[in-house]
C-alpha cells in the first residue's frame, strides 16, 4: 500500500455579513509536505475549502457504529459505515484554522467556518488502497462530533428592568461573559471565561482556587479544591498552547478545554449571579437567580455522557449522551 487521501470539505464565510474578501482564487496552499488546502469560490458569499493530506492507510479502520442511516424501501434503516484515522486528535480543525487565521490577518476580516462533512471522502491513491474501501463498503470519513451542551445553570426568565439593573454591579463578568460567547475557539472561550472568575474575586492562581474551593455556590455544583486546581493548570496550558508549544500540546489542549467548557460556563454563570462584591476576595453571596441545574463532572473526558445536574445534585431527565 502506498498512501490515501484524506479530503475534508469546509465552508468559510466572513463574519461581517456583506464584506468581500479580496482574495486572488483559487489559492491553494501547502500547509505541510503532505497537506494542501485549496480555496475556491462556494455558494453566494461563501469560500469552499478544501483540505487534501496523505495518510497511512495501515492507521485507517473501519466504523460501523456511526449513528448515521439509510432508510430501505421497506422502512427499516440500514447503518451506514464509515472509515476513520485512528489517534487524529482533530488535526484538520488546526489545519483550516491555520487557513482562516492567514487569510483574517491579511484581510481584517473575521472568518466563521463550517464543515461539510456529507462531503469528505479518503481518496485511494491505488489498487490496493481501492481494493480495501471497495471492500469496507465505503469511503466515507467517520467524524467525532463533540457538542456543547446547551444547559443554563438557572431558569429561563422574563428579562425585567429590574434584573436587568441587578446585574450592573457585575459588568465586567458581564462583559468577559459577552466576549466569550463571540469566541470561535474552545481554548479562548475557556480563557474567557476563567477570566471572569479572577474578576470576580479580584486575586489568581492558587488564591482563586483556594477562594473557590470555599464558595457556597460552587460547592453546590460539586466543585472541589482538586478540579479547581486543573481548571486552573488546564488554563495556563491553553495560554502556553497557543503561544508557543507544539502542535501536539495544541491538540491535547483543544480537546480538554472542550470538554471541560460546559462545566466551567456554568460556574461562570453562577459566580456572576452570585457573587455579593464583586472584585473582592470574599464568599459573600447575593442569588439574583436560583441555581436550576448544571453539568457535571463525568465531562471530563472526550467519549464519557454529560451527566446534567439538577439544582439538587441528582441526574435530570435530560442527560445526553
Amino acid at each position: 500500500m502506498g498512501r490515501m487521501l484524506l479530503r475534508t470539505v469546509h465552508t468559510v464565510r466572513p463574519g461581517t455579513p456583506g464584506v468581500r474578501l479580496d482574495l486572488d482564487l483559487p489559492l491553494t496552499l501547502a500547509l505541510a509536505d503532505d497537506v494542501r488546502a485549496v480555496l475556491s469560490t462556494g455558494d453566494d458569499e461563501n469560500l469552499r475549502l478544501v483540505l487534501e493530506r496523505s495518510v497511512d492507510p495501515t492507521a485507517l479502520e473501519l466504523v460501523t457504529e456511526t449513528g448515521m442511516y439509510r432508510e430501505l424501501p421497506d422502512g427499516s434503516q440500514e447503518p451506514l459505515p464509515a472509515v476513520q484515522l485512528r489517534r487524529d486528535q482533530g488535526l484538520d480543525n488546526v489545519l483550516v484554522s491555520d487557513v482562516a487565521s492567514i487569510l483574517s490577518f491579511l484581510t481584517d476580516v473575521p472568518l466563521l467556518l463550517s464543515s461539510r462533512m456529507e462531503e469528505d471522502r479518503f481518496v485511494a491513491e491505488d489498487d490496493a488502497d481501492l481494493a480495501t474501501l471497495e471492500a469496507w463498503g465505503t469511503d466515507r470519513v467517520h467524524s467525532e462530533v463533540y457538542g456543547l451542551v446547551g444547559l443554563r445553570s438557572f431558569p429561563r426568565v422574563r428579562v425585567t428592568p429590574e434584573l436587568a439593573q441587578a446585574l450592573l454591579p457585575r459588568r465586567t463578568g458581564l462583559h468577559l461573559y459577552a466576549d466569550a460567547l463571540k469566541l470561535g475557539s474552545e481554548v479562548a472561550q475557556f480563557r474567557e471565561l476563567w477570566r471572569i472568575l479572577e474578576s470576580a474575586f479580584g486575586i489568581q492562581d492558587d488564591k482563586l482556587v483556594a477562594l473557590l474551593a470555599d464558595y457556597p455556590p460552587a460547592q453546590v455544583m460539586g466543585f472541589d479544591a482538586e478540579e479547581l486546581r486543573s481548571l486552573q493548570v488546564l488554563r495556563g496550558r491553553a495560554s502556553h498552547a497557543v503561544s508557543g508549544a507544539g502542535l501536539s500540546e495544541l491538540l491535547t489542549v483543544t480537546r480538554q478545554c472542550l470538554d471541560s467548557l460546559p462545566r466551567l460556563k456554568n460556574l461562570a454563570e453562577r459566580v456572576i449571579l452570585t457573587k455579593a462584591s464583586w472584585g473582592t476576595p470574599t464568599l459573600g453571596v447575593n442569588e439574583l437567580l436560583p441555581l436550576a441545574g448544571y453539568v457535571g463532572r463525568t465531562n471530563s473526558s472526550a467519549g464519557q455522557s454529560l451527566t446534567i445536574r439538577s439544582a439538587a445534585g441528582q441526574p435530570s431527565p435530560e442527560q445526553r449522551p
